[in-house]
């Protein structure tokens, strides 16, 4: 898992100090904050645990006008305790926590006319996730992708809001031959300060 999240690392400061070392690179460099709403596309997790508050940031470097190179990290956790059996009534308390690292190229689509500028991209990420059932606790991780789109509104000329939608597909095998989906849609919004 540590040797994952190094390589992807070093891979985005691979990429956006070679773009900021160039003498005609004319790139800009801005930090992101993210809150979203996270939908699980696993049954399994949405019937356990359903949806819930995601946040994260990021940084943002634009490669040109049109070509952006986003690395972000963010955070979802929940924890339900489900009662089973009768009439003893167990109860077992879970928790599930997901984290992924992502670098995503952004295509911002030229409209001139239109005050918010659209985009859409897509890229790979490291998802990190947890699975506690009572004491019992699991960690695995997983190479997955995601696909995303939103629209960028300008309020003064370092600070922008954002909107987006992002479907994210990964798995892990936290059960011994049953693979869990732990990617699924993110909607939400966020600040974009540039530098």
């Amino acid at each position: 898992m540590k040797k994952s999240i190094g390589i992807l690392a070093i891979a985005m400061i691979a990429i956006v100090s070679t773009q900021a070392l160039a003498k005609d690179a004319a790139g800009k460099l801005s930090a992101i904050g993210l809150l979203g709403y996270y939908m699980p596309a696993d049954s399994a997790v949405d019937d356990l645990y359903g949806g819930g508050v995601t946040f994260g940031g990021g940084v943002n470097y634009d490669y040109s006008p049109q070509i952006s190179i986003v690395g972000a990290l963010s955070y979802w956790k929940d924890s339900k305790t489900v009662v089973v059996g009768n009439p003893t009534n167990t109860t077992t308390d879970n928790s599930l926590r997901i984290m992924p690292i992502t670098c995503n190229v952004i295509y911002h689509i030229p409209c001139q006319s239109f005050p918010c500028a659209p985009y859409i991209g897509g890229g790979i990420g490291y998802y990190s996730a947890e699975s506690k059932t009572n004491s019992v606790s699991k960690s695995k991780g997983a190479v997955g992708f995601q696909v995303l789109g939103g629209c960028t509104y300008p309020v003064s000329p370092n600070l922008s809001i954002t909107a987006l939608a992002e479907y994210a597909s990964a798995k892990v095998d936290f059960v011994s031959g049953k693979d869990t989906k732990i990617g699924g849609l993110t909607i939400g919004g966020g600040v974009v300060y540039s530098f």
